[in-house]
């Protein structure tokens, strides 16, 4: 059976996923920040593993890679999407640091498919709908910051052919 990897699998868009792994009788393991409220999949903590591990920290993340060997990774994890989230370096240790250290060590054991989400708001401000190869345009760190793992798993993909 192949495993399932969710990190930030705990915010809006990470339980739904989740949510809907679990319906469709998959795998699931949850990533989580330490410390993390799980209030939104509660209700499914039977039926998934959870692992609280920092993103930025490279040796967690290597050792927990290289013993769950993930075959899907979602990678939901960021830190910056509320307008209270104002820390500028975390915002590129965990966006940044956090999507190359979860990446680097998935290489090392393989993977089918790493899918590594982005936001709108690396586009910047538009006036119409908004295309994946349109200029990104970030005005805030945290959508720099998230820019700049999309441009990283870009560069990973082409230069290493990987599935991302």
């Amino acid at each position: 059976m192949k495993k399932y990897l969710v990190t930030g699998g705990n915010g809006f868009i990470g339980s739904n996923l989740v949510r809907e792994l679990v319906a469709q009788k998959k795998e699931v393991h949850v990533l989580v920040e330490p410390k993390a409220n799980l209030w939104r999949i509660n209700d499914l903590l039977d039926s998934i593993k959870i692992y609280e591990i920092d993103l930025v920290d490279f040796s967690q993340i290597d050792f927990f890679i290289s013993q769950l060997k993930p075959n899907i990774i979602f990678h939901l994890a960021a830190y910056g999407v509320h307008p209270d989230f104002t820390d500028q370096k975390k915002a590129f240790e965990v966006n940044f640091n956090g999507t190359v250290n979860l990446l680097n060590a998935c290489k090392v054991v393989g993977f089918d498919c790493f899918v590594n989400t982005g936001t709108s708001s690396e586009y910047g401000k538009k006036t119409g709908p908004m295309k994946e190869d349109d200029i990104l345009r970030p005005l805030v760190d945290y959508s720099v910051s998230k820019s700049a793992a999309t441009q990283y798993c870009y560069k990973e993909a082409v230069s290493n052919n990987l599935p991302i």
